[in-house]
């Protein structure tokens, strides 16, 4: 209090395993090894966080030994590293999953048959292994192996590019225009070959790409202003179901397109219980509700490549953290 919070940020004091030691705003942040820490010692007696933007400088610095450990690598630059001498890649399926949303509020996605037609059109496969280079996952539903709260068997519709063109037929929305939200952050190869599938079906898609935040302030608005498709990134880095479904769900968020009493009901229930049985239950009529109405459409689970030294040994998470002290050297 006396230093005020500026001034403890710039110089943070903390009780872990490493201290901080200066930093370099947009450069680097270094650490040294708390030699007073009271559990296991950290393997390093120093460590530096470098912001390196570019993805083949951070594989450049790896393959020269300047760097140990690179960050958010992709698959053809990792296969870089398969021949390597002094480096390895790595990767591992985070619990972040791709998926497209539909409005279920606003024609034409306020009929089933069409939200339907647009999960059979996405080649969820062909995106995986024609685009991501085959390390992520295709996917049926939000919650991930690394979730508490993940069931077998839930499926979503098959990819069947016919039925869902004979599904818009139907319900009379051949050459409806809807508009597919979209924002920088996000792969647009995935976007623009989802936005082609769903053409195919007979919908009319329009992509609209803006910044990031007023794709985030139309995501949240109401229900009836929230685009008619949209394409995102989920992850809540809980490992917990409740931290995917509620949000994307539950009728008092922001992020939710969906009013339904009764799933509203019974992400409650598993919110406000400690039964871990009774959970599963309600989180697997959940996810199998999901999977039937489309509101929200999963494509696939995310994986996050690294490249590392050949003498670092570290198995990566789900969650995306880097604890230092979960790493260690091998001579």
């Amino acid at each position: 209090e006396a230093k005020g919070n500026d001034a403890f940020n710039a110089a943070p004091v903390g009780s872990g395993p490493y201290k901080f030691v200066s930093w370099q705003k947009g450069v680097s942040v270094a650490l040294s090894r708390n030699d007073d820490y009271w559990g296991k010692k950290g393997p390093f007696a120093k460590a530096e966080f470098r912001a390196v933007p570019d993805a083949a400088t951070r594989l450049a610095n790896l393959q020269a030994g300047t760097t140990d450990l690179a960050v958010g690598l992709d698959v053809d630059l990792a296969a870089q590293l398969k021949s390597s001498a002094t480096a390895k890649p790595l990767s591992v399926l985070t619990e972040r999953v791709g998926y497209v949303k539909l409005n279920p509020n606003v024609a034409p996605f306020n009929d089933k048959r069409v939200r339907e037609a647009v999960a059979r059109s996405i080649d969820k496969e062909g995106i995986v292994n024609g685009l991501l280079g085959g390390v992520d996952k295709p996917v049926a539903q939000m919650v991930t192996t690394s979730h508490f709260g993940y069931v077998d068997g839930v499926e979503g519709y098959a990819f069947d590019p016919a039925k869902a063109k004979q599904l818009v037929k139907e319900a009379g929305a051949a050459g409806k225009a809807v508009t597919f939200a979209t924002a920088p952050a996000f792969d647009q190869r995935i976007v623009q070959a989802i936005a082609q599938m769903i053409g195919e079906t007979g919908l009319t898609v329009n992509i609209e790409m803006t910044d990031m935040a007023t794709y985030l302030k139309r995501a949240q608005s109401e229900p009836a202003a929230q685009p008619s498709i949209a394409f995102g990134r989920w992850s809540c880095a809980c490992q917990d179901a409740d931290g995917v479904l509620f949000p994307l769900l539950h009728s008092s968020s922001s992020w939710s397109s969906v009013s339904n009493p009764e799933i509203n009901k019974l992400l409650e229930d598993a919110r406000n219980t400690l039964d871990e049985k009774r959970r599963v239950e309600d989180y697997k009529t959940v996810s199998t509700w999901m999977a039937k109405e489309a509101p929200i459409v999963p494509v696939y689970q995310a994986a996050i490549v690294y490249g590392a030294a050949k003498k670092l040994e570290w198995q990566p998470t789900a969650n995306e953290s880097l604890f230092l002290n979960r790493m260690t050297w091998k001579d």
